[in-house]
């Protein structure tokens, strides 16, 4: 007998407690979620911040390799100045619920380079085009200034490479195609 009363009051308090934390459904809309109008500026900037950061990096390791010790430190100083700004920007941002804003920013940076080296080689490509075109009508004139936009248009394109290769892309080239 004791033991079919402890039973049964087990029961009655397991069946009490699962009928408590059923769950409730409710039909309450979720407030729509409003995304903050700083978030734009604050990662542009912050984009800005890591470009300068990895320039002065860029700059300073340049300067060490040919002894310009001054040049070095003035540009170290510079890097620490970008590394507050960067860690500032990065806890505006995660203030403002962005999840991780330097990889964030990262992967911007990197579409926008290749973006832009993509685009530098699409107009080589046309003027190179336009070229044998007109090298093949024989408007020798128009092919000059052809050759000499292809030349303007392959200093572009390896400022860019350069660009990108600073941002972190290794093989620049390769992520256009």
């Amino acid at each position: 007998m004791k033991n079919l009363s402890l039973l049964t009051v087990g029961l009655l308090f397991s069946v009490a407690s699962f009928a408590q934390t059923s769950p409730v459904v409710t039909s309450t809309p979720a407030a729509p979620v409003t995304p903050n109008p700083n978030v734009k500026p604050a990662m542009k900037d912050l984009r800005h911040d890591l470009r300068d950061y990895r320039k002065d990096k860029a700059t300073a390791a340049k300067d060490v390799r040919k002894g310009n010790l001054t040049g070095a430190q003035t540009e170290i100083t510079d890097m620490k100045a970008d590394r507050a700004d960067i860690n500032g920007d990065v806890t505006a941002l995660k203030a403002d619920g962005i999840k991780h804003p330097v990889k964030r920013a990262d992967r911007q940076i990197d579409r926008a380079d290749e973006k832009k080296l993509g685009a530098d080689i699409k107009d080589y490509k046309a003027d190179k085009k336009d070229a044998v075109k007109d090298i093949k009508d024989g408007d020798l004139k128009d092919a000059g200034k052809d050759v000499k936009e292809l030349k303007s248009d392959r200093k572009q394109i390896r400022h860019d490479a350069k660009i990108a290769h600073h941002d972190g892309i290794k093989h620049p080239f390769h992520h256009t195609r």
